[in-house]
């Protein structure tokens, strides 16, 4: 009620992942404010894509999807975390997470998952190493991994085969 609240919101997790377009709700002297700032920073965003987002919302029931979506990311969470348990070496830590698309794994000390990537790669597994989060360094031995966009047969696939790298570099 004093202005004093900015909300903002990304259909990229409840839409599609590649679309980049999010809202803003603020008192009118902050959205001018941003606006001028975003002009600063790119051109705009894509017509197209906002369209698009649009005639979805106009279209179709956004609460019904992401309702939808909900239950099939909690799904694969679930069997990421449960592949993890069952697969991954003593030693290794990760989290179950109560919302979002990713889990936070930390590695024992003294291993770099940045360092471990190529290994990684040529088993044809990704993630993203979590030294990158922290922006005053240090955390080498932590990663973030996905379970949004692969269907479960190459979840627990991918936990396997990033299993087998991990047994190999703690020795277990």
């Amino acid at each position: 009620t004093q202005g004093n609240v900015i909300f903002l919101g990304s259909f990229s997790k409840i839409f599609m992942p590649g679309l980049r377009i999010g809202w803003m709700v603020a008192a009118h002297d902050i959205l001018e404010k941003a606006v001028m700032l975003k002009q600063t920073v790119d051109l705009q965003t894509s017509s197209f894509a906002q369209r698009q987002a649009s005639y979805y919302i106009d279209m179709y029931d956004l609460d019904a999807h992401v309702k939808q979506i909900r239950t099939l990311y909690g799904k694969r969470r679930t069997l990421m975390y449960d592949s993890m348990k069952k697969y991954f070496p003593e030693g290794v830590s990760f989290t179950y997470p109560e919302g979002g698309l990713f889990t936070w794994v930390t590695l024992p000390e003294g291993l770099d998952a940045k360092a471990m990537m190529p290994e990684v790669i040529e088993k044809k597994v990704a993630y993203v190493p979590g030294g990158a989060f922290y922006p005053n360094g240090g955390h080498a031995n932590h990663f973030r991994l996905n379970y949004s966009n692969m269907p479960e047969d190459r979840i627990v696939e991918g936990i396997k085969r990033l299993a087998e790298v991990l047994k190999e570099k703690i020795g277990k």
